[in-house]
């Protein structure tokens, strides 16, 4: 009968779940990654919402020989509760793509390949009310198929190809913060995956939910934590950030020590955007972000995008270092550009401000004559 300790628990933990879950659907808001990122994100939190609802219903169902008039419910919910893992773990991997910037090497057959372990388990939960793969009833009571453990191989499959895409960008990442972010979102489907196999060997306790909702939440949470600091689009730092280190980086210059703040503006952004849509807009401040980080990534420099096409960086050089880290930074750019064989001009204007400690400059005065040259630059470029 129902209505037990255990039972009237496993039905609190669920409510808690699900609480947690629509309220981390409620603060996927614009400031968490561009728009596919948000709507795949979304998918993933509704598909784990599903879970938590179809597994509190089984529980309830099944706690007790299923009246022959909730059969058919039963088995609706049991489909459900075994398609959804799958469409979570496959958006999943196309949340982690975008949000690494990997989805455009897809080709057609990868997309094909990617989602086709999905495909067969749709069918597979589909099907089973009538053919009992995954599950069946019989006598009041629920059972699982003779091939119940393809949802183990389908999320295995998920969970393998996201580890080894994360990982190898965080092999290849430019940055500590393009790296922290690979590490993350790599570490999303192993709770789920957990959850569901303690749910295996004791299938009287909700593993599955706890452990999904945890790994959500979790992820959320550092995801959350780095647009504070971070740039969502570029991965770099943000205005806030930037001018922080500003105001730190000048109340500590020592005597004779230099500070010098670059701002970097996307020379016919405009342009870009216009003939060629935002989607190459927002590759090209990408690939602006990625010759700064390359060019600066063994100098003392702070690199942030301030606003816009517009970028900063903040740089402490030593004696040995190169004077002219303006060029460094346009012939990066030049190659960058031939490498991705871009079909239009990506060049930048650089305006560059300098203070020699100890300095009672402000960082206003320091960004209004960086600014100041960086308009003389701009009037140069149209000129030409």
């Amino acid at each position: 009968m129902y209505g037990t300790v255990t039972d009237v628990l496993d039905i609190e933990i669920g409510a808690f779940c699900l609480f947690i879950l629509i309220m981390v659907l409620t603060k996927v808001t614009e400031g968490f990654g561009s728009e596919g990122e948000r709507l795949d994100f979304k998918v993933v939190v509704a598909s784990a919402c599903l879970i938590v609802v179809c597994d509190v219903a089984t529980r309830v169902l099944e706690s007790q020989t299923i009246p022959e008039s909730l059969v058919a419910a039963d088995l609706l919910i049991n489909a459900l509760y075994f398609l959804s893992p799958g469409i979570m773990c496959f958006t999943w991997l196309l949340f982690a793509h975008k949000r690494l910037g990997w989805h455009r090497l897809w080709s057609r057959p990868t997309k094909v390949l990617l989602g086709l372990p999905c495909g067969i388990l749709a069918v597979a939960a589909v099907l089973s009310p009538w053919t009992g793969w995954l599950f069946y009833v019989s006598e009041g009571a629920y059972h699982r198929g003779p091939i119940y453990p393809l949802q183990f191989l389908v999320l295995g499959f998920y969970f393998l190809s996201n580890l080894v895409m994360c990982l190898r960008a965080a092999r290849s990442a430019a940055n500590r913060w393009d790296r922290q972010a690979a590490l993350t979102l790599s570490s999303f489907m192993l709770p789920p995956i957990l959850g569901l196999l303690l749910q295996v060997v004791l299938p009287g306790y909700p593993f599955d939910i706890a452990f999904i909702t945890a790994a959500i939440l979790l992820v959320f949470m550092n995801l959350q934590s780095a647009e504070i600091l971070h740039d969502h689009l570029t991965g770099i730092n943000n205005r806030r950030r930037i001018e922080s280190k500003l105001q730190e980086q000048l109340g500590s210059l020592g005597m004779g020590e230099r500070l010098v703040l670059l701002m970097i503006d996307v020379n016919d952004f405009k342009v870009i955007n216009d003939t060629f849509g935002h989607p190459e807009g927002d590759r090209a401040l990408k690939l602006v972000a990625k010759a700064l980080t390359s060019t600066c990534g063994n100098l003392r420099t702070v690199v942030g995008r301030f606003g816009g096409d517009e970028f900063e960086v903040i740089w402490r050089p030593k004696r040995k270092d190169a004077a002219d880290l303006p060029g460094l930074i346009d012939a990066a750019m030049l190659d960058l550009s031939e490498s991705h064989e871009l079909p239009y001009e990506l060049t930048l204007s650089i305006g560059m401000a300098e203070e020699t400690g100890p300095t009672d400059a402000t960082p206003d005065e320091l960004l209004k004559r960086a600014d100041a040259d960086l308009y003389r630059k701009k009037n140069r470029f149209h000129q030409r």
